[in-house]
């Protein structure tokens, strides 16, 4: 940064380059990092699109930058530049939106960038975007996709807030399909009466079970809100989540519903950054549908995430 201060005269003043503006840049640089080519190739391919397309629903600019983010394999940028999707979606889709979205996740893209900001921490910094500003239909939409990257654009998915002690952390409820097209929906429980029917559940399928603080509950519900299954997991190690039991009630049996269920759970982990799910050597034939295995380093079953 000095040598470029320094090395600026008066010829390249004549040309633009301005210690004011070698100043501002060395400061971009320090907040925002270096802007990746990838990022800045799938930015311009999307504002060419909008270009052509100027009058595109929400809905299908979310399905233009998903596609955007696997063709210029950002994905893989992101494991060394953890910033990477969200600099992507500010650059694209919130591109346009009210200065307090914007200003809000710049501060964010700064935290982990700079690895400020634990999965917590980022929770409820989401939770009181979502919650403290006046957000559109298409920013919620987006922010949704952001947040959580398995969201396809055509799957209809929201973001939720419950209440964990005295904090509210944002999470996801996404509706599914079983087998014979009925609508179903995949979300954390609300409540401790919601537990308590999963319990009952549990009970009816003789899985003689006892919750305790540290278990995280993932449930399905109807489209009238009524239970109709669930899993239950806990964190054994930062890299190690081991899943308890699944239950589904007779009445939804053999409708492909605890595939759907455990996927999801696969999905929420990742994000969570786990990288093995275990499981006790029970229903085994399910578990080896969805990709458990033998593993001489892990009793039961295991998953790699």
């Amino acid at each position: 940064g000095c040598e470029l201060l320094s090395s600026i005269n008066n010829k390249h003043q004549k040309t633009g380059l301005t210690k004011k503006r070698a100043k501002l840049f060395i400061k971009d640089f320090k907040e925002f990092g270096l802007l990746r080519k990838q990022i800045v190739f799938a930015s311009l391919r999307y504002q060419r699109w909008l270009d052509l397309n100027s009058s595109a629903t929400y809905e299908a600019k979310g399905e233009i930058i998903l596609d955007l983010y696997k063709d210029y394999n950002l994905q893989t940028l992101s494991e060394e530049y953890p910033e990477t999707r969200l600099r992507f979606f500010l650059m694209t889709v919130f591109k346009d939106s009210n200065n307090d979205l914007r200003n809000e996740l710049n501060q964010l893209m700064i935290q982990i960038k700079s690895d400020l900001i634990t999965d917590k921490k980022l929770e409820t910094y989401l939770h009181q975007i979502n919650e403290e500003l006046e957000l559109t239909k298409a920013e919620k939409y987006f922010l949704t996709r952001l947040v959580f990257d398995h969201v396809n654009a055509a799957d209809y998915a929201e973001l939720i807030t419950r209440e964990v002690g005295d904090k509210g952390l944002l999470d996801l409820a996404i509706t599914i399909k079983d087998s014979s097209g009925t609508i179903f929906t995949i979300r954390p429980a609300f409540h401790p009466k919601e537990i308590a029917r999963f319990h009952r559940l549990l009970l009816e399928a003789k899985l003689d079970v006892q919750f305790e603080t540290h278990h995280q509950f993932l449930l399905i519900f109807d489209k009238t809100n009524n239970l109709v299954g669930g899993v239950f997991w806990k964190r054994t190690t930062n890299e190690i989540a081991h899943l308890e039991k699944i239950a589904i009630s007779v009445n939804y049996q053999k409708k492909h519903l605890s595939i759907k269920l455990i996927n999801e759970l696969y999905q929420r982990l990742k994000i969570k950054k786990y990288k093995y799910l275990t499981v006790g050597f029970f229903k085994s034939e399910l578990f080896y549908k969805v990709g458990f295995e033998i593993n001489q380093k892990f009793g039961g079953l295991v998953k790699r995430l």
